[in-house]
């Protein structure tokens, strides 16, 4: 079992592997790749969970007995929802090695509700502390989120994103983006904002415009060197009204 490859791996839909043993500085590693690191388990006695051959949870055992549980964090792909891959941790490096288009299991909030995804803070939702969350991330941004209690969802949420107009690829997501982080935008197009039930469009604490006829419409903003130069009411794809703003710096 302790030269299982790669191929072999693929052919396990739903199994576990018992006996396999913890390498001497922790590292566990299978099918050729390295899973995770339990140096406070050296020589440990394990059980791995293999779904459609990636490894999804680590059982320690002592004497027959489960002593810890280590799920990993699950990847699937974004269009049809096979498992490809999974990890401890999932770094901006690891990311950057992923499909365009995934979804990502087994995150969890803080104890205080917050968000992250790869180091990068995302959103607080402090009424979710310590709760499983799904994300679906594009090009390596998060774009919506779902969390989940005993298995059922609670709550989602969809990210607004600023899109970098030469690539059409997301740089960024936010809920609320602050006015340095709209300082980096040099030439982005902003989706995923709503106007208010007064019409009023808010980007980085500013009242950019306001559409009175359109009330709680989707907008979109064109952000050129930090600055919101023009914003437009979007129905179906289309724009049906759009204001230019002034460049005051």
């Amino acid at each position: 079992m302790k030269n299982l490859g790669g191929a072999e791996m693929a052919k396990l839909k739903d199994h576990t592997i018992k006996n396999f043993r913890v390498a001497n500085k922790g590292e566990v590693k299978i099918g050729g790749k390295f899973i995770c690191t339990l140096t406070e388990h050296p020589n440990a006695e394990l059980e791995l969970l293999v779904r459609d051959g990636v490894v999804a949870e680590i059982r320690v055992m002592r004497g027959g007995e489960t002593v810890k549980i280590k799920r990993l964090i699950l990847i699937r792909d974004g269009k049809t929802g096979a498992l490809i891959d999974s990890c401890d941790n999932l770094s901006r490096k690891k990311l950057a090695g992923l499909p365009e288009d995934i979804v990502v299991e087994n995150v969890f909030t803080t104890g205080k509700g917050q968000l992250y995804l790869a180091g990068d803070y995302l959103v607080g939702v402090e009424a979710y502390p310590n709760a499983p969350v799904e994300l679906h991330v594009e090009h390596g941004i998060a774009t919506a989120m779902r969390i989940f209690r005993d298995g059922k969802e609670v709550y989602s949420r969809t990210f607004a994103l600023a899109l970098d107009n030469a690539t059409g690829k997301p740089s960024y997501s936010f809920i609320n983006m602050t006015r340095a982080q709209a300082k980096k935008l040099s030439d982005h197009t902003i989706k995923g904002i709503t106007a208010a039930a007064d019409g009023k469009v808010s980007f980085a604490g500013e009242t950019v415009a306001r559409f009175t006829s359109h009330p709680n419409e989707d907008v979109e903003l064109t952000v050129e060197d930090g600055i919101v130069t023009s914003v437009r009411v979007v129905k179906g794809g289309a724009a049906v009204e759009r204001k230019t703003c002034a460049r005051v710096r």
